[in-house]
């Protein structure tokens, strides 16, 4: 898998064709459906893509919620947010389980994250996956709210974001929740210079898809804000 998110960084740099892709979903789909999810979406082919997705959803209806290494939840959230299918996942209700698992994943990786930082700020260190925690919060979940915005999950995104700023539930009324989510991707874009802290992005896993995700990010947020309707 790393050797495929390298060559994402090199034009031309694809090391398997669509048919060479078909082949691997099928010998790797029984073991591990998410690792063919992370491996088949680094890849530009949307007919393996849509497969891959499918029987992501068959798997989650029929066995639940996986039990994975977070840094694995890390990295199927980078990739589903690089090879940007989030809309696909968002508006066709065959991924309806898949886009409910992505909500909890970003909810649980929120929770993680704000667990290291809050470690980290009383100097009780970080663990190896701190890298990770950082991207999340500078990253992952930016783009994931400008995906839901972009969606008109404007609800959705800004209970995300009110979980995340530590809203207090009183105030979790819809004119409240916009506004907070206003804020958000306002301050998002302010900082929007080097969402992947300098060389961070390059400790971790999926570097490539990490980059991608970076450099669409001020885009991304921009489209998100103008969707919006002005907070007053």
């Amino acid at each position: 898998m790393e050797l495929l998110d390298q060559s994402l960084l090199k034009p031309g740099g694809l090391l398997l064709d669509e048919g060479e892709a078909k082949s691997l979903f099928e010998m790797l789909v029984n073991i591990d459906c998410f690792v063919v999810v992370k491996i088949l979406l680094l890849l530009p082919y949307d007919a393996p893509r849509l497969q891959c997705l499918q029987e992501a959803e068959l798997v989650l209806k029929e066995r639940g919620v996986p039990s994975n290494h977070i840094v694995h939840e890390y990295e199927l959230l980078t990739v589903v947010l690089s090879a940007e299918v989030m809309q696909i996942v968002i508006f066709n209700p065959a991924f309806g389980t898949v886009f409910s698992y992505m909500c909890y994943l970003v909810g649980h990786l929120a929770r993680v994250c704000q667990e290291e930082l809050l470690k980290h700020r009383d100097g009780k260190g970080g663990s190896p996956d701190w890298c990770w925690s950082l991207l999340f919060g500078t990253l992952l979940l930016p783009c994931f709210i400008a995906e839901l915005v972009l969606a008109k999950q404007c609800i959705l995104a800004g209970f995300i974001v009110s979980r995340w700023m530590h809203t207090h539930p009183s105030l979790g009324l819809i004119d409240t929740v916009q506004a907070s989510l206003h804020k958000y991707l306002e301050g998002q874009l302010l900082r929007v210079s080097d969402p992947m802290n300098g060389d961070l992005g390059a400790s971790c896993n999926l570097h490539g898809a990490l980059s991608r995700l970076s450099s669409k990010l001020n885009n991304l947020l921009q489209s998100a804000l103008s969707d919006l309707k002005p907070s007053t």
